[in-house]
């Protein structure tokens, strides 16, 4: 069938990529996508006319997911529904089965039907990597917790799975299912027995947990941590060196793991909370004072944030006092450090010095940057309020060098706008507005809410110019 001169074309179509056919020349490719939210919008309300209503029209292309076939499924049950398109959206959704909803009683329509052609041209191995991705749980999943999930890191199966259309990689090494092919595939976990479902899934979990902390490790080595099992057989470790492959690794899991920390950072503190009292009550129940201390910073840092002053002290002093019973020098240090901070915020800055350089000397001990950068932050702090204006550059400068070389941008960020409330001291304005510019951009870029009180300060002293410190 295919042609013979250029005066003869052939149009093939193909569930798969026929990627064979474009070593020949004079073949050109056409991916065809799922449809866009417009266009899938304007299929049902097309073939719904008369009954179509705007949210609810939205509302079941959404849940189509932009596959074809069921929007056309959608829409023909659109046009027959007597009543508003609303109460079908209601039956739909409190189904919650949507590929039941899609059965037309015809075995060229109905969608599980057509989307088991695609499944059936699968090696068993494939069918059998397609029906363990039923068992995400998250919006995504990365190769490691792929291969984990079957126990082989053959990529093979995977490339037939990419082949048929029946995974997308929508982002390097990372993979999803639209919603309906998630049902499906979930549907076909019934040919597994409930043990190997069960070791796929723990597979998968280990995978997750050995990844995180890998990166862990990576982000700050000298952090307390728990001891568990070597990775058991099968299962695939991500790939973590360095301090940004660390924290690539959490930005990306993000839909899959709720680790405490990382909730601070995203500013998702009941979130936070949840994980820390959880993690508190394990280590006061199973013993261990290091890591009873160490999740005791954890919350006296919560309670910061939310200017619970009294609060992170008591509990900061309580990590200290653990802290020096087994002679953890890297709580010490962080239980010194939010103490410090605490007497900076009730107005007794030589007392803030004294902690927090305390708290630096022990960092230094360690080896801890990371934990440095902290104390060489809230020093610039103090020395700003003690009018000590070049101290507190040099501490803020160290910080800001540091938090560069770790490629930690939310901390870059704030260490530029600390130093811009010292440079706006000082009388240095067009400094001033360089820093909270510079910390503005990067806040923006990691969708944090701090962003709007920096471009606040910014406003007011382009505005101003009055040479007075901002509050």
């Amino acid at each position: 069938m295919l042609p013979a001169g250029r005066d003869c074309v052939t149009v093939i179509t193909s569930r798969t990529e026929l990627t064979g056919l474009l070593v020949d020349g004079g073949v050109r490719r056409v991916a065809l996508g799922l449809l866009g939210q417009s266009d899938a919008r304007v299929l049902i309300a097309d073939r719904a006319a008369g009954v179509a209503e705007d949210d609810a029209v939205g509302e079941l292309a959404a849940m189509c997911a932009g596959l074809p076939l069921a929007l056309a499924i959608i829409a023909a049950q659109a046009a027959q529904h007597r009543f508003p398109l609303r109460t079908l959206v209601r039956q739909l959704r409190s189904e919650g089965r949507l590929l039941d909803a899609l059965d037309t009683g015809d075995v060229r329509t109905t969608a599980r039907a057509v989307l088991s052609w695609s499944y059936e041209t699968l090696s068993p191995g494939a069918q059998r990597l397609f029906r363990y991705l039923g068992l995400m749980t998250g919006a995504d999943i990365a190769w490691p917790a792929m291969a984990s999930l079957i126990g082989t890191r053959s990529r093979t199966l995977l490339a037939e799975l990419l082949r048929a259309n029946l995974v997308e990689e929508y982002l390097p090494g990372r993979f999803r299912l639209h919603d309906l092919l998630r049902e499906y595939s979930a549907g076909l976990l019934a040919e597994e027995t409930e043990q190997d479902r069960l070791a796929a899934c723990t597979r998968m979990v280990d995978s997750y947990l050995h990844g995180a902390l890998a990166a862990d490790v990576a982000l700050k080595a000298q952090r307390l941590r728990i001891t568990v099992p070597p990775a058991g057989p099968g299962v695939e470790v991500p790939a973590i060196t360095d301090y940004l492959s660390g924290l690539d690794w959490f930005a990306e899991a993000k839909a899959c793991l709720m680790l405490g920390r990382t909730l601070l950072r995203q500013d998702r503190q009941h979130d936070a909370e949840g994980m820390f009292q959880s993690a508190l009550r394990l280590f006061r129940e199973f013993g261990g004072a290091a890591e009873e201390a160490d999740v005791l910073t954890s919350i006296a840092t919560l309670h910061l944030l939310r200017w619970q002053i009294e609060d992170a002290a008591a509990a900061a002093r309580e990590a200290l006092s653990l802290a020096e019973t087994v002679r953890q020098l890297n709580c010490q240090a962080a239980a010194l450090r939010i103490i410090g901070r605490c007497d900076l915020e009730r107005g007794d800055h030589e007392q803030a010095v004294e902690r927090c350089t305390a708290a630096l000397e022990l960092y230094r001990v360690t080896g801890d940057t990371e934990g440095e950068a902290a104390a060489q932050r809230w020093l610039g702090t103090a020395y700003r309020k003690l009018g000590r204006w070049d101290e507190s550059v040099r501490h803020h400068e160290r910080s800001l060098e540091i938090d560069i070389d770790l490629g930690d941008d939310y901390y870059v960020a704030v260490v530029l706008d600390q130093l811009g409330l010292t440079y706006v001291a000082m009388g240095r304005q067009t400094d001033a507005e360089s820093a909270w510019q510079h910390s503005v951009a990067i806040l923006d870029y990691l969708d944090h809410p701090q962003a709007d009180t920096v471009r606040a300060r910014l406003l007011k002293n382009e505005g101003s110019r009055s040479g007075t410190e901002p509050r």
